[in-house]
């Protein structure tokens, strides 16, 4: 029973030590919003990477994906605050303002890892 237990602990050690090796190789990227403006307009990054997100509006700053590779809404507080946000799979994320849909938009590519 005990040497059960034991080995039971012992994976989930491993387990969680494989985990967390995953995120020490995680990288962290930055895009200021203003207006209907990503700067910058392009990024690429890889599966397990997190972008963070910062407005300058005073009154702070929505935006979405509808992409495949991630859907998300997020409505940063205002100037100065941000949102981070990890990106799993891989694939292309476009990142919009709402409003008008032709507007410029922040593109991600997310490249699989390896």
């Amino acid at each position: 029973m005990r040497k059960a237990i034991l080995g039971a602990a012992a994976a989930s050690l491993i387990a969680a030590g494989s985990a967390f090796a995953g995120n020490a190789e995680a990288a962290n990227f930055w895009v200021n919003t203003e207006g209907e403006t990503f700067e910058p307009a392009n990024l690429s990054i890889t599966v397990g990477d997190t972008v963070t997100f910062t407005t300058t509006e005073f009154y702070g700053q929505s935006i979405y994906s509808l992409s495949p590779a991630k859907t998300f809404s997020l409505s940063i507080r205002g100037a100065g605050d941000s949102d981070t946000l990890r990106f799993n799979e891989p694939g292309v994320v476009k990142v919009r303002t709402p409003g008008d849909p032709s507007s410029a938009a922040l593109t991600i590519k997310i490249k699989p890892q390896g």
